[in-house]
């Protein structure tokens, strides 16, 4: 007897082209948090990135996987240190090969702190009213760390506030998103670093952000960094009493000069 099956087969497209790193750039100095960029993988869902301090990746101190676009900020790596990148894409048959390796050298970071002084600021008690602080920072280097240090406000029920910060370049990133219902006041740090937000919030402890303020790294410092607060319901407002900014630096030497002009002695 013959029997006759149907069968569905679905036949998925494989990445087999390997990426191509883009940043940082070769032979210039890195911040300790680099940005790692790279082109897309065509028919890759996901990347891995590998970091090393050795060319043939034995002494990892970065390995991530699942990352869905094509950038990546690591955490904090170690001063005047050489390390090793490189990227694959993965695909849900088959795994790319890696990059060629890019080799960084990491230099160093110094700690500069800013206070809000655009505080006390009122939070408005209509849905959608949104307050802003601002600082400005004068110094052009390249930002390698962040933090932010003794956001306090007062408020009868922090989860119907959003709060995000956003860079001079306008990345924004959100530090808390309608969390822990019920609670009256904030008085927190924010760090990527920092101990996972637990409900209610204890008082002046340092947790992470409901985003990445690495995606804030990697760009000038000079310019406006924005505080901003948005109050999703209708009914109870608050008031924003203080803010600092914890901006780590990257020591760079200065620019050199675009011309030279020769005075003849008169």
């Amino acid at each position: 007897m013959t029997r006759v099956l149907d069968v569905l087969l679905t036949i998925r497209p494989s990445a087999t082209q390997a990426a191509t790193v883009t940043t940082p750039a070769a032979g210039g100095i890195s911040t300790l948090r680099p940005r790692i960029t790279w082109t897309a993988v065509p028919n890759a869902i996901s990347y891995e990135v590998q970091v090393a301090t050795d060319a043939t990746f034995t002494n990892l101190v970065v390995n991530q996987a699942g990352i869905t676009g094509t950038t990546f900020t690591t955490l904090l790596l170690q001063p005047t240190t050489t390390y090793y990148v490189r990227v694959r894409g993965v695909s849900a048959c088959a795994t790319a090969p890696y990059s060629a390796t890019r080799q960084l050298l990491t230099g160093t970071h110094t700690l500069r702190t800013a206070t809000a002084t655009q505080v006390p600021r009122p939070i408005g008690n209509t849905a959608g009213a949104t307050t802003t602080s601002t600082i400005v920072i004068g110094n052009t280097e390249r930002v390698s760390d962040l933090r932010i240090r003794d956001l306090t406000l007062t408020h009868p029920d922090i989860s119907e506030l959003e709060i995000t910060l956003t860079n001079p370049v306008r990345r924004q990133t959100v530090l808390l998103a309608q969390a822990c219902p019920g609670t009256n006041g904030l008085n927190l740090s924010f760090a990527d670093d920092g101990i996972a937000l637990a409900c209610p919030p204890a008082a002046a402890g340092t947790v992470r952000p409901a985003g990445y303020l690495g995606d804030l790294l990697n760009d000038p410092a000079f310019g406006n960094w924005t505080l901003s607060i948005r109050d999703t319901r209708a009914g109870n407002g608050g008031t924003l009493t203080g803010w600092k900014l914890e901006l780590y630096t990257l020591n760079e030497p200065p620019a050199a000069p675009t011309g030279l002009s020769v005075l003849a002695p008169s």
